[in-house]
């Protein structure tokens, strides 16, 4: 970030693109509503989506997904032609003006109507908006940067915060929101194919030579190394034979996941250090248990390049280690030993070696991280950059033209996918997946699409469908959202059970090598519905038209007949095995039965048997923290899943709903349903409905 968190509050206006930032920023968020709420700043929010943030904004644009830079040239388009710039800033402190004007005759609203969808009338209105603003703030996250345009989409937003002066002063700037706690760190430590620490070219003779006397070396290669995209088809066309990963997936991160893992089982040796046995780990040959944040000392950077000290809290468990160490040793055993003595002796050497880090010390740090650059122990640190002038001195416009993304919508994939992620589960599940109430929140993948397109295409909320592109297919469940809007589906890409990345183009950005994650072409489908073998002395169950209560007729006891899911359409009717299949979780719990043998049960397979059953009942007591009926307030208290014995019919019902809703209004949607019977002391929680089990007990 050009400016800081704490100054956000000062804008007069903030510009959200590419951020869904209450569900992945949610504490810079507050930092927005506030200011919009309480003190009357505007926002204008620029997304394919209608996401949570929109509500708050005073115009929400909707591009087609891939189309950045053709809506930013038509803003500035507007801001020039009405001579709104700001002409002193512009002449005084950038070079390029006149090329960058040439290229923005051709981005009228009405053209950039035609390439975007943004009707002409609004794209104006918000070009005004961000104009005339005194101090106006930009912030966007990876839906800028993850396109084969992304480096055009960045400089386009440098190019108008420049144009119109919002940048060097509080409120103003130009603000990337990092993906992870501290990927700014790994960056400023040279974790890039072509700098050293502090973005000192690998090219530069001069760092070499200071590099190779702090290691005690002859001489550093002076080439780049490769970018994380080419390592993968290097692997694959048997170029690169070994390869180390460090507190990463790719094998649920990566686009195009076919070719991910077919590259990955091809490598020679594959070494994986992480906290968690990841889906990359899986196929390593080698695995290093590493401690996590907080079992270890050091420092992190955050998005705002403020450096902040990490304190170990608790031992790392068994014979996890910090990542330092592990790698020391490893040194060792190859004939360098790395002579740290601890975590501060580290940081030491970093200071030495990376001039925008000279002035930070681990005292300096103690109670408040400073920013960087910080060049000496004197210096208070730079929470703004670029106040007088630019790194390179004047600040330079790009001319840009717009190029379409790598894959578009057609006959065959009439869809557009964009992916990214929900509030209770981070990236690739490797720490929010061991959380138990996490995942009640957000148990599995699905697709979000708006009513328009559920309608046209014959789906209902809730059933499952494949979810095709050119690369591979998933098996998912449809969700009817307000936040999708005609034309474009929404998959968060957490889940390897139905990762989104098996659809995701692995085209590349030509400059940093970034895949278009959040553009490609896709077709949904229905889901063949799976054939289960009912037992020979059962009759076949009849779901009664409740909408809540199942009850299965003619069913002997411990027949194992297989159980009814009422997760459709309140009223219509569904076969054995209809609905979902079972989720997998390659998570369980220590001492329980891996949580898919719960979900087989509930989710429409055919039943286990008696003994499993008893063992399923057990796991839902559990999972409602009791082994009696949950109230609705202890329900509430443990992530939303209420029981109910129906002692009449012998049916264990479970109910799971989100977000929650109060015990009056599950009272009121319980007693609309025809022929379900409640009383106050054995109402369920009513939540919007994800799912709903119906169980027969064992015997």
């Amino acid at each position: 970030m050009t400016n800081t968190i704490g100054d956000l509050e000062e804008a007069d206006l903030f510009l959200v693109t590419g951020s869904n930032t209450t569900e992945t920023h949610p504490v810079i968020s507050t930092f927005i509503k506030r200011a919009v709420v309480l003190q009357g700043k505007k926002l204008i929010v620029v997304d394919p989506r209608r996401i949570v943030i929109a509500r708050y904004a005073e115009r929400w644009l909707r591009p087609r997904p891939g189309t950045d830079v053709a809506w930013l040239n038509g803003m500035m388009h507007v801001i020039v032609a009405e001579g709104l710039y700001n002409r002193e800033f512009v002449e005084a402190r950038t070079t390029g003006f006149e090329a960058l004007q040439k290229t923005l005759e051709a981005y009228s609203p009405a053209a950039v109507e035609k390439i975007t969808g943004i009707p002409a009338a609004e794209l104006a209105e918000a070009a005004r908006l961000y104009a005339r603003a005194g101090r106006a703030s930009i912030l966007y996250c990876m839906g800028i940067t993850q396109h084969t345009t992304g480096t055009d989409n960045v400089k386009s937003l440098a190019n108008l915060a420049m144009l119109c002066g919002h940048i060097g002063k509080p409120g103003t700037g130009v603000n990337p929101l990092r993906g992870q706690n501290n990927v700014q760190g790994a960056c400023d430590m040279g974790a890039l194919p072509d700098v050293f620490s502090g973005y000192q070219k690998v090219a530069d003779e001069n760092a070499r030579k200071k590099m190779a006397a702090a290691w005690g070396v002859g001489r550093l290669p002076a080439f780049a190394g490769m970018k994380v995209t080419e390592m993968m088809p290097a692997a694959l066309a048997g170029k690169l034979k070994g390869l180390y990963i460090i507190g990463e997936n790719p094998a649920v991160s990566d686009a195009d996941l076919g070719h991910v893992e077919k590259s990955l089982r091809r490598l020679e040796f594959l070494v994986v250090q992480d906290i968690f046995l990841t889906e990359t780990a899986k196929l390593a040959h080698v695995v290093f248990p590493s401690a996590c944040f907080a079992e270890k000392e050091g420092t992190f950077t955050n998005t705002e390049r403020r450096v902040q000290r990490v304190r170990k809290a608790v031992e790392p468990p068994g014979e996890a280690r910090a990542d330092w160490k592990i790698l020391g040793d490893l040194a060792a055993r190859l004939g360098r030993p790395l002579a740290y003595a601890d975590e501060r002796a580290i940081f030491e050497e970093i200071r030495a070696v990376t001039p925008s880090y000279a002035g930070i010390t681990y005292a300096r740090i103690e109670e408040e991280g400073l920013h960087w650059p910080c060049p000496n122990e004197e210096h208070p640190g730079t929470p703004i950059l670029h106040r007088e002038q630019f790194t390179i001195g004047k600040g330079v416009f790009h001319a840009i033209d717009y190029r379409p993304p790598a894959e578009e919508a057609d006959a065959d994939y009439p869809l557009f996918l964009t992916t990214g992620r929900v509030l209770p589960q981070y990236h690739t599940r490797t720490m929010t997946g061991q959380t138990e109430g996490l995942n009640e929140l957000a148990p599995e993948s699905f697709v979000e699409i708006s009513l328009e397109d559920a309608r046209a295409l014959g789906f209902d909320d809730g059933c499952l469908v494949r979810v095709a592109s050119r690369r591979g297919s998933i098996t998912v469940r449809l969700k009817v959202s307000p936040k999708a809007v005609r034309g474009t589906v929404f998959i968060p890409f957490h889940y390897a059970q139905a990762a989104a990345n098996r659809l995701t183009n692995a085209a590349l950005d030509p400059v940093c090598g970034i895949p278009e994650f959040k553009v490609c072409a896709v077709r949904p489908g229905r889901r063949p519905e799976p054939r289960v073998p009912s037992p020979a002395n059962a009759k076949t169950p009849i779901r009664e038209r409740t909408g809540v209560f199942c009850r299965l007729r003619g069913s002997p006891r411990g027949s194992g007949s297989p159980p009814f899911c009422g997760s459709g359409p309140r009223g219509s009717p569904r076969r054995p095995g209809s609905c979902a299949p079972p989720r997998a979780d390659p998570r369980p719990r220590s001492g329980s039965r891996p949580r898919d043998r719960w979900f087989c049960a509930a989710r429409g397979a055919a039943a286990p048997p008696a003994a499993s059953l008893r063992r399923l009942d057990v796991l839902a007591d559990r999972r409602a923290g009791q082994r009696r009926p949950a109230s609705p307030r202890s329900a509430r208290r443990t992530g939303g899943v209420a029981q109910r014995l129906n002692t009449s019919t012998r049916l264990r019902v479970v109910l799971e709903w989100s977000p929650p809703v109060s015990s009056k209004t599950a009272m009121a949607k319980l007693k609309r349903l025809r022929g379900s019977k409640t009383t106050s002391s054995s109402r369920p929680v009513f939540k919007r409905r994800l799912s709903m089990t119906v169980q027969r007990p064992s015997a």
